[in-house]
């Protein structure tokens, strides 16, 4: 020891510590510490170090190492701090554990021989190498580190009891083998739903093993990876099985789904393809197809070659010298891992089609009506669960960058109730995927949809999709994003109304131009999309009606039933008109608006009495002409099949078909989507109460309206009259403090475009109302700073050059 250092062993680096008496920890500064490189630590929390000039400090952390002197080593906790007078100081604690006695006068220290044995450690804490996420009631396996050592040591772990008492994550005691570089535990987490152990957190503490108490054991392996099967298998149960489910009803479930044990078992058997049916690839004469393989990166070709060894080992595939040859494609999975796939579009191009009627998904959710609990299942790598006929294995070989393979196995499945379901599905020698079983569920993802007794409504990741849809640039961008909002169109009130500005860019000789009218209609459908009702499920017990009406663009209907003394939406529809349909007149547009939704809710209605609710009077006497001629002829006829009668409702009462065959943003009062897109109808209520000058109003409307107010209350909200012919008849008053938030989203979003006064005043005027509106806008606009960077100002272009003639004699003595 020289003066107060002393020359150290920390952590395989000699080093020159200060050893400080005055100290009640082991302290490391973080430089040192990331000089070490694999030194995993801990984040401490609530503790402060008091330092020698009475100020405060808190430690970044703390972290074990392995302090040896004269061949003499012991593990201790160094707490780190970022700025430090010395990289190492040992203190009170080092000096405690090594009896050392200092002899001040000759500046010497002497340290007790405390360790019997040198070069061993007793115990020290494990910490966590990784982030690792725990499955609801799983058993996993973790990579931990703790100190460096020279060799493998026989220690016993004990987990952290924090971990069981505060997150249900438990750690057995094991006894197992411990080395620097690898070494893992077992963790259990108990709870229904997921652990996540973050990286350099404590997990339990290892503890030297006297190698005297050790007696040989026998190999178990084999019974304890049974053990592990069973264990995960009948865990597995509880989680296919809804929790909305009470104990008793839990408890009949489970009896049913261990009676059907088989289709239920493990990653490695579930592929055994133990069916007779076999997979045929006709392709008639043609010649084989042979494609060379993708260019790859080297961890794409690192997940090959790993999903074909597993495939190789279950049998699922065969090295071939076949002469066709397809590319393998890699594609993420949501949970982020990859799907091995292969690109068969050359060989599906040449094969003979098999024509199996598909069921419709439109019928496969009517069929749900009346449940209360559903169920869904997923096959465990289906296609590989069907053996493919070897005449045929040549044809599904594909390529890669390691060689030529070539497919065993194909999928097929049966749908009935649960238990013939599960006996269908044990007797074909399928095998189900537990972890995507849902089985008596109050709600389920189906085909896109989610269904629920109360009805139908879209699934929310897929109008994520249509939400988070970019602003189309091209035309293809266009087709791709009314493809997406099509398939919800059953939802959207007049569908084809809003989307009529993009469907114009599609016609052939179109040109694209995205401007104000485009970006609204993309606004609309996102947000018609986002506040979809839910829509009931058909029940041909309940009395059924069809609203239908017909506008100068287009006709629209609804399907509604009666269910409950509860009237409930089953579907829209609409369509545009024709150019030679948009010249027939009124009663024959309203008419063919009948003719068109009975059609197209035939499978609703054929072979049962129903009624059409029209606001068209004319069409109560459809049926009963005496010489029909032209098309109403001909369409009183097509009508002659259908049991039917009709109900005129005037149109005020007669809103939702009404709605549909007109702009719906421009005609539902209160609950235009334009409203929606800036605050929502109960908050409109809520602010206007806000706005001094609108409650003297609402309170003076109190009394029943009349036709000649000029306000309105409707559900709440105030409204005023719109005397715009054009427009709608009543228009929301907006609040003084949100006329801002309504001016920023007609002028400077994205898809407003920065318009001008007159045209920003024209887009807001024809679904809000305030007074003074129009001053505001003129302000607002002149105002914009994006729009006084970016605009140029509108000026005279300046004149022509001319010469300037020469001026002689004196010069002038002034200039006027």
């Amino acid at each position: 020891m020289t003066g107060n250092h002393l020359e150290v062993i920390v952590d395989n680096k000699p080093i020159r510590a200060l050893v400080d008496s005055g100290a009640s920890f082991f302290i490391i500064s973080d430089r040192y510490r990331r000089y070490l490189k694999k030194v995993m630590f801990s984040e401490t929390k609530n503790v402060v170090l008091k330092v020698a000039n009475g100020s405060f400090v808190r430690p970044m952390g703390k972290c074990m190492l392995r302090v040896i002197i004269n061949s003499r080593e012991l593990l201790f906790e160094f707490m780190i701090l970022r700025h430090c007078s010395h990289d190492v100081i040992l203190g009170w604690d080092f000096l405690e554990a090594f009896q050392a006695v200092i002899d001040c006068g000759r500046s010497e220290l002497f340290l007790e021989d405390v360790c019997q044995e040198p070069s061993t450690l007793d115990s020290w804490k494990l910490y966590a190498v990784e982030d690792c996420t725990l499955e609801p009631r799983s058993l996993s396996r973790i990579a931990v580190s703790g100190c460096q050592v020279g060799r493998d040591l026989n220690v016993v772990v004990e987990g952290n009891k924090n971990l069981l008492f505060e997150r249900n994550i438990a750690i057995p005691s094991i006894l197992t083998s411990y080395n620097s570089s690898e070494s893992e535990i077992w963790v259990t987490n108990m709870q229904s739903e997921k652990r996540v152990i973050l990286k350099g957190m404590c997990v339990g503490r290892a503890e030297l093993l006297d190698e005297r108490h050790l007696c040989a054991i026998t190999d178990t392996s084999n019974h304890m990876d049974a053990l592990t099967e069973t264990t995960q298998f009948c865990i597995e149960y509880s989680l296919m099985i809804s929790p909305d489910l009470s104990n008793e009803q839990k408890g009949k479930l489970e009896e049913l789904l261990r009676t059907f044990s088989g289709v239920f078992v493990n990653a490695d058997k579930s592929t055994a393809a133990r069916t007779n049916v076999k997979h045929r690839i006709n392709t008639g004469d043609y010649a084989p197809v042979k494609q060379k393989a993708y260019r790859v990166s080297p961890t794409e070709r690192r997940i090959i070659r790993e999903e074909v060894d597993k495939m190789l080992d279950k049998g699922i595939i065969q090295p071939s010298e076949s002469p066709w040859s397809s590319p393998v494609v890699l594609v993420r999975k949501k949970d982020g891992s990859w799907r091995f796939c292969v690109d068969y579009r050359k060989l599906n191009s040449i094969t003979t089609k098999d024509v199996y009627p598909l069921p419709r998904i439109d019928d496969t959710l009517d069929s749900l009506k009346g449940a209360q609990f559903f169920s869904s299942m997923d096959l465990r790598s289906g296609y590989w669960q069907i053996e493919v006929d070897e005449a045929d294995r040549e044809k599904t070989a594909f390529v890669t960058p390691e060689g030529l393979y070539e497919f065993k196995r194909s999928l097929k499945l049966l749908k009935t109730t649960l238990r013939i379901v599960l006996k269908c599905i044990q007797e074909a020698g399928l095998v189900l995927n537990a972890k995507k079983c849902l089985f008596a569920a109050r709600e389920v993802k189906i085909l896109g949809h989610l269904v629920s007794r109360n009805g139908v409504r879209p699934d929310p990741d897929k109008v994520r999709a249509v939400r988070n849809f970019p602003t189309p640039k091209n035309v293809r961008d266009i087709r791709s994003f009314l493809g997406l909002c099509s398939y919800f169109r059953r939802f959207i009130k007049g569908f084809c109304y809003l989307a009529e500005p993009l469907q114009l860019l599609l016609k052939r000789d179109a040109k694209f131009h995205f401007g104000a009218e485009e970006a609204e209609a993309f606004d609309n459908l996102k947000a018609a999309l986002t506040s979809g009702p839910v829509l009931g499920l058909y029940d041909e017990n309940s009395p059924t009606e069809i609203h239908t009406d017909a506008s100068g663009y287009g006709i629209g209907a609804v399907l509604v039933q009666i269910q409950k003394e509860v009237e409930k939406v089953i579907a829209y529809a609409s369509r545009t008109l024709t150019k030679a349909e948009k010249n027939y007149s009124t009663t024959e547009r309203e008419c063919l608006a009948v003719v068109w939704a009975i059609n197209k809710f035939r499978p609703y209605l054929f072979g049962r009495h129903f009624t059409v609710v029209t606001d068209h009077h004319s069409l109560c006497w459809l049926m009963s002409l005496k010489d029909p001629s032209g098309r109403l002829a001909r369409w009183a006829l097509r009508l002659q099949e259908h049991d039917f009668s009709v109900m005129y409702k005037t149109g005020k009462k007669h809103k939702d078909a009404d709605t549909l065959s007109r702009n719906p943003v421009d005609e539902d009062i209160g609950t235009s989507d334009e409203v929606l897109a800036v605050i929502t109808n109960m908050n409109l209520a809520i602010e206007q109460k806000k706005d001094p000058n609108l409650t003297k109003i609402n309170l003076a409307k109190t009394c029943p309206p009349t036709d000649e107010d000029e306000f309105k209350l409707i559900d709440g909200i105030l409204y005023r009259k719109n005397f715009d012919p054009t427009g709608k008849k009543w228009l929301p008053v907006i609040p003084k403090h949100l006329r801002k938030d309504v001016l920023k989203h007609f002028h400077d979003a994205p898809t407003a475009g920065h318009l001008g006064f007159a045209k920003t005043y024209d887009r807001i005027r024809k679904r809000f109302y305030w007074p003074g509106m129009y001053r505001n806008i003129v302000r607002y606009v002149m105002h914009c700073h994006d729009c006084q960077r970016r605009k140029s100002i509108p000026q005279r272009p300046p004149g022509r050059l001319v010469s300037i003639s020469p001026s002689y004699g004196t010069f002038p003595s002034h200039w006027g």
